[in-house]
């Protein structure tokens, strides 16, 4: 169904990535994940790195322009360790190349775990 949804915590000495939603088939899921994974290992869209590059900027960018934005992102990088303009020091600098050799070298399967709650039967 429409419930996916991902999730990122980092910190200064770890980053995790969460995928999540409801269904029938989290082992199918799990698959489909690592598809894609694999997928960018031999393929790696350079042009879709600089786009989401320049939308997750912009996003932090906004997040500057209220009040409540601001100090929930200085919460937030507070409580991860990090100074608050780091994010936006780090995405400015970020290289698709360091992305890319990342995903080969850290988003393994035997690294990842698969969670499931709840009966399964629906």
């Amino acid at each position: 169904n429409n419930s996916f949804s991902t999730e990122v915590f980092s910190g200064n000495d770890y980053l995790s990535f969460v995928f999540e939603g409801e269904g029938g088939n989290p082992e199918r899921v799990r698959e489909r994940i690592f598809e894609e994974i694999k997928r960018f290992n031999t393929d790696f869209p350079k042009d879709l790195f600089e786009t989401a590059k320049r939308e997750l900027y912009g996003r932090q960018i906004r997040a500057c322009d209220s009040i409540e934005g601001l100090s929930s992102l200085a919460v937030s990088m507070y409580f991860s360790g990090y100074e608050p303009d780091r994010a936006i020091k780090e995405l400015e600098t970020i290289t698709a190349e360091e992305v890319e050799n990342y995903i080969k070298t850290s988003l393994l399967e035997d690294k990842s775990t698969l969670c499931v709650a709840g009966k399964g039967d629906k």
